[in-house]
């Protein structure tokens, strides 16, 4: 009770002081409470108001700004309506024009959508998921034994799609894996003990975790532009040329085809 009593009197108090500035300031103070109200947040009566409606008016008054007829007052108040009808006309944003958020680029989301720009980068990425660092070490060093003469890209490329055509082809033996196709018998005779213990090339390993993540893309459905072949999947053998690199082939030395003149090649040399 004692509480609510207080309460009583702080609000009629309130309300005597904006009487006692209408009485005083004619319609200047009713206008400064009016402002208050139109324009806050709450459009609330409250006790806020009040205050600041009274707190207006006498700093007015007291620094010579508040003309006998309350122009001054009726200035403001003609400016805060102006802005309140301003932002009432404005045009409600329909559902339409508001964006889409961005989807959350996952692997269920690269998974279908191969070819979207950042999917290779995504891949190679997270290319634990897909290949063993075995199956990439033994791979890089084996292209290098191969290729001792060609420092090129393309045809290094070119090696690493001979080793994935052959991985599940008939015909080759142990040809479940990448290392199985790497170890068979008869298939890379560079798979060595001395050339397995060689320090990776940090070019060659680049090379091979980028063709990796093109087969992986190519697995999703991806368009040739973005797998980027050198060689097409029908080709799964190689001999060296004598020259400046190997060549390779269809069938047993029937069908050649040269790296460089594939239409989907995506690097420089």
């Amino acid at each position: 009770m004692i509480i609510l009593f207080y309460k009583i009197i702080a609000k009629t108090a309130l309300l005597l002081a904006v009487l006692v500035c209408v009485s005083m300031f004619g319609g200047s103070a009713w206008a400064a409470f009016s402002v208050e109200d139109t324009v806050g947040p709450t459009k609330s009566y409250g006790k806020s108001a009040i205050r600041n409606a009274v707190k207006t008016v006498l700093i007015m008054q007291k620094t010579g700004n508040l003309q006998e007829d309350g122009t001054l007052a009726k200035t403001l108040v003609g400016a805060s309506l102006e802005k309140v009808a301003e932002a009432s006309a404005e045009e409600p944003v329909e559902l339409s024009q508001v964006p889409e958020p961005e989807p959350v680029k996952d692997y269920e989301w690269f998974r279908n959508n191969p070819d979207d720009p950042e999917a290779l980068g995504w891949v190679k990425a997270n290319l634990d998921q897909f290949y063993t660092a075995e199956e990439i070490r033994q791979t890089s060093l084996i292209v290098e034994a191969e290729d001792l003469v060609a420092y090129s890209y393309t045809i290094w490329a070119a090696h690493v799609w001979v080793v994935l055509n052959r991985v599940g082809a008939p015909g080759f033996k142990q040809n479940g894996s990448i290392i199985g196709v790497l170890s068979a018998p008869g298939q890379f005779t560079t798979y060595k003990k001395k050339n397995l213990e060689k320090a990776v090339n940090a070019d060659i390993e680049w090379l091979v975790r980028d063709v990796f993540a093109r087969k992986v893309l190519e697995d999703w459905g991806a368009s040739p532009e973005t797998v980027g072949r050198t060689l097409p999947a029908t080709h799964k053998f190689f001999k060296a040329s004598g020259g400046k690199y190997d060549y390779f082939y269809e069938k047993c030395w029937k069908g050649r085809y040269d790296p460089f003149s594939s239409p989907f090649n995506p690097y420089d040399n």
